[in-house]
């Protein structure tokens, strides 16, 4: 049996703006020459059941029962809120017409509607499935989030743009911030060599000065005791005697 074949007179679908995506209604009435049944698929939960006309009957009396004729031709929406979660209403039968649609914003026969789905046609229950207040709120909540998380996003790039503004007016050339980051980087290099060498020939200084000084020590040493310079001197020359 192909959908050609087939007459939609229900059709629910409650989901997010881009589709179902794993969470959300979408619930039918289809009849064909031979069958009338409804379908369902929530949460990618997957269910139908048959029914007759006589039960198609009652059961567009009791949606009429409540209320639901008067949400033909309105839109019920939010525009406080990015339209994250959307849904539509189509019913097309000779007791009850009704063509309705939101984004954001649910009629007030809304949780009635969604739990005669639950207990006439054994429809399961979603995650989607809370109250229009709960639903408000958590929506809410993201939108701040949101706006906190664009604040802190503008902070940043207005803080990169200010260094950046910083870097590209440092040095003789306006070359950028990457050219900024090489000069400094090689003005940082030289700066460590000639510290380098300073400190090297302050070092060879220091050894030069430190050995000129013990010399004239030492010789104003041995001016001042000459016969102990001679014994040194002889000491140092005498050989040392061979172990036998």
């Amino acid at each position: 049996m192909s959908d050609r074949e087939e007459n939609i007179i229900f059709d629910f679908i409650w989901g997010n703006t881009y589709g179902l995506f794993g969470q959300g209604y979408h619930v039918t009435i289809k009849q064909s020459e031979a069958d009338l049944y409804i379908a369902y698929s929530v949460d990618l939960k997957y269910g139908e059941t048959k029914i007759d006309d006589a039960m198609l009957e009652e059961y567009m009396k009791e949606l009429k029962n409540l209320h639901i004729d008067g949400w033909n031709a309105r839109t019920f929406s939010d525009s406080s809120f990015e339209n994250e979660d959307t849904w539509r209403l189509i019913i097309n039968t000779t007791r009850l017409v009704v063509d309705s649609k939101g984004a954001n914003a649910y009629p007030p026969e809304w949780e009635s509607f969604l739990k005669y789905l639950h207990e006439k046609w054994s429809v399961p229950s979603s995650v989607r499935e809370i109250s229009p207040s709960e639903m408000k709120r958590i929506r809410e909540e993201k939108a701040l989030q949101y706006t906190r998380e664009e604040k802190e996003k503008e902070a940043r790039e207005k803080e990169r743009d200010r260094r950046d503004r910083q870097h590209s007016h440092r040095g003789p050339d306006k070359g950028g911030r990457a050219d900024n980051n090489d000069r400094n980087e090689k003005h940082d290099r030289h700066e460590r060599h000639d510290r380098h060498e300073r400190h090297g020939e302050k070092r060879f200084q220091d050894r030069k000065e430190k050995h000129e000084q013990q010399s004239m020590n030492q010789n104003r040493r041995d001016d001042q005791n000459p016969g102990k310079n001679d014994r040194k001197k002889r000491f140092r020359h005498r050989k040392k005697p061979v172990k036998q």
